[in-house]
């Protein structure tokens, strides 16, 4: 009976965060494409038990993006741009993803991500995915960190 009891605990428990992570305006999958080019999809990614600031629905990390995006176009002559994924509604495409480790296990390192988004079907050969990662672990660096190093 306790067995029983704990199962369900956990259950209910689980499907409570899953439940919080459920606001208007958030996708947890890639919306329908409005080109077949390549293009870069942005996720937004906590771990098991992370805050969630809203980066993806409070338009903090869209306009970050379309910031970095002409910067580039600048330093390119204002000859290019990075191809994002976009919404219908001309918004960009963030899907939201909550891993369901608690940060990066031991064994696993910076891969463990990498496999999660891909079993929940961020696999399309024409994307690069870039996940915004909102967790702390030693060996995780911001994404856009990195893209201001190699741009700017």
């Amino acid at each position: 009976m306790k067995k029983i009891i704990l199962i369900l605990g956990l259950i209910l428990f689980n499907l409570d965060v899953f439940a919080k992570d459920e606001k208007p305006g958030r996708f947890f999958e890639d919306q329908p494409d409005v080109s077949d080019d390549y293009q870069i999809h942005f996720i937004y990614m906590l771990d098991k038990d992370g805050k969630d600031n809203e980066w993806d629905i409070n338009g903090e990390m869209e306009k970050e993006l379309l910031e970095l995006n002409e910067k580039m176009f600048e330093l390119t002559g204002n000859k290019q741009k990075y191809k994002f994924d976009y919404r219908e509604d001309g918004k960009l495409d963030i899907s939201f993803v909550r891993l369901d480790k608690k940060g990066i296990k031991k064994g696993w390192n910076n891969s463990y991500p990498d496999y999660f988004i891909q079993k929940l079907g961020f696999n399309n050969p024409k994307k690069l995915y870039y996940s915004w990662v909102d967790f702390k672990h030693q060996m995780v660096v911001r994404w856009e960190c990195t893209l201001v190093i190699l741009f700017f």
